[in-house]
């Protein structure tokens, strides 16, 4: 059965640039002719792509997998890796779903840097960890009012030998049709469309998949893995509470700031035999 995506009108600007724009309109991936077509594990899969102009009318594709070649500032290069994409050969640039990316534990940040009052280095960027466990992060750059990076085609050779940046799952099945995210965040919400506090908001809708193999641990971002954290912790709605007024008042958290800071000492005036003070003390 074909899956139904949207994505913004094809524009091409024929100045020799390649690029990847985020466009918060594409509901699903798209990759252009800039991208190298590297696997197409999906074969049962296509997607019927209508456009924001519908004039331009629908136009049936494959599920396919691509990458890119990134070059760093510093020269450094990377293969980035999108799966679960359709395919549009008359696009020149290709272009990022941020609900796909983020799905993948990736930190993408669209807030344009010139218009944030404390900015950071995270600011307008997406980071990620790539196969060589090392943290990247792309800064995004601002052509017209769409935000962007450049990329080329890699050769065979680069996307086999160069660290990969996966920015899309190939295994979570990615449904732009799904309600789970609209549910999700309308839980997040009270009645008057404030934020709820921790303790009154419903156990955290868990869409993505997480790893469980040191592996694959070890490649999550730091923000799956605060999330790991904080769910593991945050078992109840008491629990959940208490974290928000000082992790101290958690019990585990309390527990293991007690292993790691013992320090005990007792004097005793008896002279009983067996477990004592000092014994106690010593455990």
């Amino acid at each position: 059965m074909p899956v139904h995506v949207k994505i913004s009108s094809i524009s091409e600007i024929d100045n020799g640039e390649t690029y990847i724009d985020l466009d918060s309109h594409a509901d699903t991936c798209v990759l252009g002719s800039n991208a190298l077509k590297v696997e197409t594990p999906y074969p049962e899969r296509t997607a019927i792509v209508s456009f924001a102009d519908p004039s331009v009318g629908t136009v049936n594709t494959p599920i396919i997998s691509g990458a890119f070649l990134y070059t760093h500032y510093d020269g450094s290069q990377y293969i980035l890796v999108i799966h679960q994409a359709i395919f549009l050969e008359n696009m020149k640039h290709s272009l990022l779903c941020p609900m796909q990316v983020r799905e993948n534990d990736i930190i993408l940040n669209e807030h344009p840097k010139s218009m944030t009052e404390n900015p950071t280095n995270d600011t307008h960027a997406l980071s990620g960890v790539t196969d060589t466990h090392e943290m990247l992060r792309i800064p995004f750059l601002i052509r017209g009012v769409t935000s962007t990076f450049n990329v080329s085609k890699p050769t065979l050779q680069q996307y086999e030998l160069l660290p990969r940046l996966t920015l899309t799952s190939a295994d979570l099945t990615w449904d732009p049709q799904t309600k789970e995210y609209e549910r999700a965040e309308a839980a997040m919400l009270n009645p008057y469309g404030e934020l709820k506090q921790p303790g009154d908001r419903p156990e955290q809708f868990v869409i993505k998949i997480i790893a469980t193999s040191i592996k694959q641990q070890q490649t999550l971002s730091v923000a799956a893995l605060n999330t790991l954290q904080r769910s593991d912790r945050a078992t109840s709605q008491g629990e959940a509470i208490l974290n928000s007024i000082d992790p101290i008042l958690n019990e585990d958290v309390f527990s293991e700031l007690l292993k790691e800071n013992r320090n005990l000492s007792a004097t005793s005036t008896s002279n009983r035999q067996g477990l004592s003070a000092e014994k106690l003390a010593s455990t």
